[in-house]
């Protein structure tokens, strides 16, 4: 009558089976930016609920979006080693692992210029790093705060769609693909 004591009309929802789908994995000693989809198991998106995310020993709430798509982007000082996220629905859990590197490589391309970004986690002044371009190699060495800049011309990489930069700093490398 008036919806209170009405028992016989409520229905349970069970969603046993949930599919995550990584979208965007990032990890960086600057912070973590991830994006996960949640499907049915008939593969409909899980619109607007709450989703737990655990990492780095905290417990975080973050809702799906229209297309059931959570994103989880903080910015936090993370130490170089592996990192483990758990994300968690109504029962279905789905793991993450993170390895956080000490490099961070930004390489964007103007109409005439390649520019390189190469951050180091700590600020160390005059160490090697090693930025290849395609297959040419450049040795180039940190500013006081741990950055590395190169401007490469467009016209050196003649006919070129698209190129690969890597940078090396001791025993890590990062690897960035970039449209030119």
């Amino acid at each position: 009558e008036d919806g209170f004591n009405d028992v016989y009309n409520w229905a349970e929802v069970s969603v046993k089976k949930v599919k995550f789908k990584a979208i965007k994995a990032q990890a960086t000693f600057k912070g973590v930016d991830v994006k996960v989809k949640l499907l049915t198991k008939k593969g409909k998106a899980i619109v607007s609920k709450k989703v737990t995310v655990n990492f780095n020993g905290k417990k975080y709430t973050v809702k799906t979006n229209k297309k059931g798509i959570i994103t989880f982007k903080k910015s936090m000082k993370l130490k170089s080693k592996k990192y483990t996220m758990k994300i968690t629905y109504m029962g279905a859990k789905f793991t993450k692992k993170l390895k956080i590197k000490p490099l961070i490589l930004k390489a964007t391309a103007t109409k005439k210029k390649i520019n390189v970004k190469v951050t180091i986690n700590k600020k160390v002044k005059n160490k090697k790093v090693v930025v290849k371009v395609k297959s040419k190699k450049y040795t180039v060495k940190t500013n006081k705060n741990g950055v590395v800049k190169l401007t490469l011309k467009k016209s050196t990489f003649k006919n070129a769609k698209k190129v690969t930069c890597s940078a090396t700093y001791l025993k890590n490398t990062v690897k960035q693909s970039l449209k030119i």
